[in-house]
């Protein structure tokens, strides 16, 4: 009997093991609403390299010197206080089929993209308005001050 009881201890303090885990916040991402979109191709490549490397304008300064280089004139109004831009490019001038961000609950912003390649010198690109609430992070690494 003392054995049984024993057995019975110790197989419920496994119990709690071999319950279903809680998925990865990636699984719990929403959409984010996209407030404006912009989309080019540009054939110079070297103008890719002005693209941010974590994907993200948090000021006007940058803003105004992307646009710019990329679209000429003055760039759009954002009131980064409450917006952020978010930027993505890939090789060729076919460019974006499908882009989404999404938010997790600990406020890390991540990307599905769906590009349709081709050999054409330069690049396409995808520039996106969103709001900035809720936003701490843009694919693990937090927002520059």
């Amino acid at each position: 009997m003392m054995r049984l009881l024993t057995f019975a201890s110790f197989a419920l303090t496994l119990l709690p093991l071999a319950a279903p885990a809680e998925p990865p916040p990636t699984t719990l991402a929403r959409p984010v609403p996209v407030l404006q979109q912009w989309t080019g191709a540009l054939e110079k490549t070297e103008l890719r390299d002005l693209a941010p490397r974590n994907h993200v304008v948090t000021n006007q300064k940058d803003w105004a010197a992307l646009w710019a280089a990329w679209r000429g004139g003055e760039p759009p109004a954002v009131d980064f206080a409450k917006e952020l831009i978010l930027v993505r490019t890939t090789p060729g001038r076919k460019g974006f089929t499908e882009l989404i961000w999404r938010i997790d609950e600990v406020g890390d912003l991540t990307f599905t993209e769906k590009v349709e390649p081709d050999e054409k010198p330069g690049f396409s690109f995808v520039v996106q308005k969103i709001g900035r609430g809720g936003v701490r992070k843009v694919n693990g690494s937090f927002l520059p001050e």
